[in-house]
């Protein structure tokens, strides 16, 4: 019985895990997940994306950047202050991180697609080059001369998946939570 709850557990995991972004010496894993939003429509999951964009605008200043005819699709773009830090040479060193997602949306689902990340070290502005993008299918530099992650590739590899899911779930959750806050039966 206990190995068929462990065997049951380890597959929950493994699938559950399958859906969330992660990154490392070859990017991110995925620079998109689908999401399922069932019994919605795509105009219902477009007005609530929207919603939530407006919900989150003072905590991470999240804009809408375009929106395509027909309400199928939402691009915005998020800043999250001092969100990657490390320590070196006794310093911490703390960098804004700048998002831009764009969310599809089809009956009863939508795609959460990643399209470029950026960073910018806190205090740091040289001419030109104040934000430097995050390669989404490259993590090559998160790694030293010697083969190690170096701090700042240390605190990417951990800062940036939790971002993005956080992100995600987010949505979900909010959608969800409308979801079911509306659906109430014939009341």
């Amino acid at each position: 019985m206990k190995k068929i709850t462990l065997l049951f557990l380890l597959v929950s995991f493994i699938s559950f895990s399958q859906e969330q972004f992660t990154y490392g010496g070859n990017g991110l894993n995925k620079t998109f997940l689908v999401n399922k939003a069932e019994n919605l429509t795509q105009q219902q999951l477009f007005d609530k994306a929207t919603t939530w964009i407006k919900a989150n605008h003072q905590q991470s200043d999240m804009v809408v950047t375009k929106v395509v005819e027909g309400n199928n699709k939402i691009t915005f773009t998020g800043l999250k202050k001092n969100y990657i830090n490390f320590s070196a040479i006794g310093n911490q060193i703390f960098f804004n991180v700048r998002y831009t997602i764009a969310l599809a949306f089809k009956d009863g689902r939508y795609k959460f697609d990643v399209i470029k990340i950026e960073k910018k070290a806190q205090g740091h502005n040289r001419k030109g080059k104040d934000w430097a993008e995050i390669p989404l299918n490259n993590g090559s530099k998160l790694y030293g001369k010697n083969g190690k992650l170096t701090p700042l590739g240390k605190a990417q590899t951990v800062k940036i998946p939790q971002l993005l899911n956080d992100l995600n779930k987010n949505l979900l959750d909010h959608i969800k939570s409308v979801a079911k806050a509306t659906d109430n039966g014939d009341w």
